[in-house]
């Protein structure tokens, strides 16, 4: 059973920090799971994946390494290390395009092979201390091709083009205000937010906003919007 145990949780924490999968949840947990996390409790299923979100939209790129295992009885402890990038609002602080790295503990409770509680220990205090500075980061090409790659990850296999379009689609500009800062006619600009909305896979603009928040894509889309709209000035 210890064994098991062990690769229950080394599987789901691979499965939802780095594969982001979070359907596979159900296979391990249950609605009497107790979830305790640095930044919400909360309980069942339904309620770590609210939680999740909160990272995924704040840390899209997030990567997590496994350090240590430890079993003792029916708990398996994971000692961790994470990193990635500041791409949506965490905490109320902006998104910065910061780098972040942090460690942890997760500790996990089982009864009868189902996880009965997960207990994650994070610093946040230590996360909020790398974001928060009073000093404007500049975006470089660096951090721009980042971007470009995770919302393609998020949305799909779509040019640097096509994300500019949907970027300014998310601030609510016209079909005329976005062809105008990316040099085309407004009917133009409009036929091709359509068209790449239904290469995402959803019909029109008007359901781009949800389609964007469900894939934890809205704010980093949101973000280079600003941007070219900035830039374009």
């Amino acid at each position: 059973m210890n064994c098991k145990q062990g690769a229950i949780a080394r599987d789901l924490m691979g499965y939802i920090w780095n594969d982001k999968e979070v359907d596979c949840i159900s296979e391990y947990m249950n609605e009497q799971t107790i979830i305790e996390s640095p930044v919400r409790i909360s309980t069942g299923t339904e309620g770590f994946n609210k939680i999740l979100q909160i990272w995924f939209r704040a840390f899209p790129t997030l990567r997590y390494t496994e350090d240590e295992l430890f079993i003792l009885g029916n708990t398996a402890t994971l000692k961790w290390r994470v990193s990635g990038q500041h791409l949506g609002e965490f905490y109320s602080i902006a998104p910065t395009g910061k780098e972040i790295h942090y460690d942890g503990t997760t500790q996990f409770a089982f009864n009868n092979g189902v996880v009965s509680s997960y207990n994650a220990t994070v610093n946040i205090q230590d996360i909020i201390t790398q974001i928060a500075s009073t000093t404007v980061e500049i975006v470089t090409n660096k951090n721009l091709d980042t971007m470009f790659d995770t919302v393609r990850q998020q949305l799909g296999n779509i040019t640097d083009r096509e994300i500019a379009f949907l970027a300014l689609a998310c601030l609510n500009l016209s079909s005329k205000q976005v062809g105008d800062l990316l040099s085309v006619k407004g009917d133009s600009a409009a036929k091709m937010i359509t068209a790449i909305c239904q290469k995402i896979g959803i019909n029109n603009r008007g359901e781009l906003t949800d389609f964007a928040v469900e894939k934890n894509a809205y704010e980093l889309l949101h973000r280079l919007g600003v941007l070219f709209r900035t830039s374009a000035k």
